[in-house]
């Protein structure tokens, strides 16, 4: 439903050219300011990946606390939040726009460095990505979604010149064997992985 949403969206986009600039976009955006002082590009990438971070430390608190035990019991027993007296729609639309303000503030960082966006910047494939990434770092983890993006932007962005081209491929092939190998994700596989360097040391020790 959000897929098909997002491509009945991107028409619309571009038919209101008086104020998203139709197919060309919005251009020519200007740099983040403080105060009239325009800090470098690398302060603002200081200040991007401070915000992630941020933003999943506090997600993370939420999804262990009292709000987000809620959610995921909506989720398998939607029968037992409504019995608690707590509305389910209520609920999901509050999550969706938790959600949608982290796409948001996502999207204010995007143009802030491209400084220009256009409908055809976030295309269908794109969309498959964003929902690769969980799936690679983690679901059980607000910090899933952050390992899953780096390698994510690793194998599209920057793979050597020898596999230019290829990235697409080797992500799909990369989520396959994380989904054979590893279906907790790279943070669930670690972590089985320290359970078991620990378990071999405690039996070495005795």
């Amino acid at each position: 439903m959000t897929l098909l949403f997002s491509m009945a969206f991107e028409p619309w986009v571009i038919a209101l050219e008086p104020i998203t600039g139709g197919s060309a976009g919005i251009g020519g955006i200007p740099s983040p300011t403080f105060f009239g002082w325009e800090p470098p590009r690398l302060l603002l990438l200081a200040i991007a990946l401070l915000l992630v971070v941020v933003v999943a430390t506090l997600i993370e608190r939420i999804r262990t606390g009292a709000w987000g035990v809620t959610v995921r019991t909506m989720r398998d027993v939607p029968s037992a939040v409504e019995a608690m007296g707590t509305r389910t729609t209520t609920l999901t639309t509050v999550t969706l726009a938790v959600g949608a303000a982290v796409a948001s503030l996502a999207g204010a960082l995007f143009v802030s460095f491209m400084l220009s966006i256009t409908p055809e910047t976030f295309t269908l494939s794109i969309v498959f990505m964003a929902l690769f990434v969980p799936l690679i770092g983690g679901q059980a983890t607000a910090w899933g979604c952050v390992i899953g993006a780096i390698v994510v932007i690793q194998l599209t962005s920057n793979m050597p010149s020898a596999f230019e081209g290829s990235g697409q491929l080797v992500l799909a092939i990369g989520v396959l064997l994380i989904l054979l190998i590893a279906p907790a994700g790279l943070i669930g596989y670690g972590k089985a992985l320290v359970g078991w360097v620990r378990g071999r040391i405690g039996k070495a020790r005795g």
